[in-house]
């Protein structure tokens, strides 16, 4: 985890959470932070992050269209008056 300094970034010690996809970082002020990958990370570690998140994006877009068309039914609107 980086904390912006205004010109520039300082690295913050941080733990790694995988099972649930967090990182924590301790820190004495407010600011700016980004997760950033380590120097060593390769293009195909990175193409196996960006492909969960194409599937947490797919699913989260599968949930929100199942859940306006079953608001949009006329049975469902029949059924709350």
């Amino acid at each position: 985890m980086l904390r912006s300094l205004g010109g520039g970034w300082t690295a913050l010690p941080t733990a790694r959470v995988e099972d649930t996809l967090q990182l924590l970082a301790n820190t004495d002020r407010l600011g700016t932070f980004v997760a950033a990958a380590p120097e060593a990370m390769t293009a195909r570690q990175l193409a196996v992050w960006a492909a969960y998140l194409v599937a947490a994006i797919g699913l989260a877009l599968a949930v929100a269209g199942t859940l306006a068309r079953h608001r949009r039914t006329p049975d469902n609107v029949s059924r709350h008056r």
